[in-house]
């Protein structure tokens, strides 16, 4: 006989079947004509593409995030990095001034001197090589800082001008000693002048090359 006082839903989940076989009719049919089994097939396909869905939607919510965090770790590295390339930007463009600053002022006192002529007793010579090679040490500091923040070719280029400085001021030197003929210091001047006007040519490719080595 049917039982039709007790609902399903009050029934303990290990007593489903048991309802199920008290509600079907003779033949294992449900009063709907639907075979329990049927019914328990598409109840167990039900919630087995309830589990699917429901894991297919957190491993697509775990990637979105995945792949969200690895964007922002990728944005944030590359901004780490375009402030730590503009600041050694900045410190090689101080470096680069810093230095031009220093060699002018190097080739500007060696000028004076190769073109002193009251330089007449060794003292005088003696006090005025100090002042042009004061300048010329602090030039070499200078480009000190530029070897250890400029690239290879541009630190060659530095002590390729440091040479040059160097060599002028010897022969500006000579030039103006006392004791020398006219026509020694004539000599020797030209040759101080030839010295000087390729330092000047190879700070103009310096200060070329360093602006290119600036621009981002």
């Amino acid at each position: 006989m049917l039982k039709t006082d007790v609902p399903i839903s009050a029934l303990r989940e290990t007593d489903h079947f048991e309802a199920l076989n008290e509600l079907a009719l003779p033949g294992g049919k449900m009063q709907s004509g639907v075979s329990a089994s049927t019914l328990i097939s598409v109840a167990i396909i039900t919630a087995v593409s309830s589990l699917l869905a429901s894991a297919v939607t957190a491993v697509i919510a775990y990637m979105l995030s995945k792949r969200s965090l690895a964007h922002a770790a990728d944005m944030a590295a590359l901004d780490r990095s375009a402030r730590l390339n503009e600041r050694h930007r900045t410190a090689r463009r101080d470096a680069y001034a810093a230095y031009v600053t220093a060699l002018l002022t190097s080739l500007r006192d060696t000028t004076m001197l190769r073109n002193s002529e009251d330089i007449d007793t060794d003292e005088a010579w003696q006090k005025a090589k100090v002042q042009v090679r004061d300048s010329y040490n602090s030039m070499v500091v200078a480009k000190g800082v530029v070897d250890m923040e400029a690239p290879e070719p541009l630190g060659n280029r530095v002590e390729e001008l440091r040479k040059l400085a160097m060599e002028y001021r010897q022969a500006a030197e000579k030039a103006v000693a006392p004791g020398r003929s006219k026509e020694e210091r004539q000599a020797l001047a030209k040759d101080a002048t030839e010295k000087a006007v390729l330092a000047f040519k190879t700070l103009t490719t310096f200060t070329t090359e360093a602006r290119a080595d600036l621009t981002p």
